[in-house]
């Protein structure tokens, strides 16, 4: 029995879709756990950065854009605590990679 061309092909062709199948079938946990986990938090915290949100009104949702971050610049709280890390940025970390060498 002689096989054509067109079913040696198609056979392939067949086992390439099965290969694919089954590669998307071991991938789908993981991508599915990686949203819930990662993309879907990373998008509600760019929404709620934009919005004047409190937690015990959560119907009083306002767009307010950059104000958010403009008044994170006035606050002496926060900027202590921006050079602070700065700080252990710049000094600490390569000291301790210098150590850990």
């Amino acid at each position: 029995m002689d096989m054509s061309k067109e079913t040696v092909v198609d056979t392939k062709r067949r086992e390439k879709i099965k290969d694919n199948i089954l590669g998307y079938s071991f991938l789908a946990p993981a991508l599915i756990l990686l949203g819930i986990f990662l993309v879907i938090p990373v998008g509600m915290v760019i929404y709620y950065a934009f919005t004047d949100y409190y937690l015990l009104t959560p119907d009083e949702r306002k767009f307010v854009g950059l104000e958010n971050f403009i008044r994170l610049t006035k606050d002496p709280i926060f900027l202590k605590s921006f050079l602070n890390t700065l700080k252990f940025v710049v000094w600490i970390i390569p000291v301790q990679l210098g150590a850990a060498l």
